[in-house]
């Protein structure tokens, strides 16, 4: 393993110098000091491979990061293009206000932000935890989402519309995560992935730990999409739930919901769809 400490034009001399003495298939990591906040993938294209953490303001393609990144690029593009990170630590000091109490009481409990995952440790500190990226075709790519497409590098650099537009499951685990969200439920993590199966999203519900499935159909046959979440993808859920469960070392109340949708876009939220006692 081979790890960067320095800045964008630093790594970029380094990179390539890494491949050519023979380290290509070394991991490489890196701290956010190696990106420059800005798309740009005709400087960053010898980034590629680079391993690095950053801020979700900075790397996420789609939901409110993305849409605040959007709104700070409008409203300060001089700002957003020196100081993001420090933008991003400003709404969150303010933002995360309200939800002191219960992240200082609750040890499992999360704010996200637009700076990171935050939490209050056991002495009472307020750390984050970054996302982690990785350069491909010049550009960050959050680790587990697909590959950015090729296209025009031009348009690339244009931050605001700078990522490929989600699939269309994203799309629907988005609107339901901002349909509970608005509901009072606060999200933890998305995605979740083992042996077992995937958890579409793992929320909070004031102290019960909630675990959603997302489900489309474009027919109401055989059901619909609430329908779909049969006996054995129920089982799956389970296990994934049971294993995200014993990973964080959690012994808080726990349930499933479903969030179905249809042909007609209307959103119908199951809270405590099944029991993992059936199983």
């Amino acid at each position: 393993m081979i790890f960067i400490a320095g800045d964008p034009r630093q790594a970029r001399l380094l990179m390539p110098q890494i491949r050519f003495h023979h380290g290509i298939g070394l991991p490489i990591y890196s701290i956010s000091t190696a990106y420059s906040g800005t798309h740009d993938p005709r400087a960053d294209h010898d980034l590629n491979g680079l391993i690095f953490d950053d801020a979700p303001l900075l790397l996420d393609t789609h939901g409110a990061a993305a849409d605040a990144r959007t709104a700070m690029h409008t409203n300060f593009p001089d700002a957003s293009r020196r100081y993001p990170r420090l933008i991003a630590l400003g709404e969150d000091a303010f933002n995360v206000l309200p939800y002191l109490k219960r992240l200082a009481s609750e040890d499992w409990a999360r704010f996200t932000g637009l700076s990171g995952n935050l939490k209050i440790s056991a002495d009472q500190t307020l750390i984050r935890q970054l996302e982690w990226a990785q350069f491909d075709n010049g550009l960050p790519v959050l680790l587990g989402q697909p590959k950015p497409v090729a296209g025009n590098l031009a348009a690339d650099t244009a931050t605001p519309a700078d990522a490929a537009p989600p699939k269309r499951g994203e799309d629907f685990e988005q609107r339901a995560c901002d349909y509970l969200t608005g509901r009072g439920l606060h999200l933890r993590e998305r995605n979740y992935r083992c042996r077992a199966g995937e958890i579409d999203l793992i929320m909070t519900d004031v102290r019960t730990l909630v675990f959603v499935e997302v489900r489309y159909r474009n027919t109401a046959r055989f059901g619909g999409a609430a329908a779909s979440v049969n006996t054995a993808k129920q089982r799956r859920l389970t296990a994934t739930a049971l294993h995200y469960l014993q990973r964080h070392g959690l012994d808080t109340p726990a349930r499933f919901d479903v969030v179905a949708m249809g042909p007609d876009n209307q959103i119908d939220w199951i809270p405590d769809a099944f029991s993992a006692q059936d199983f």
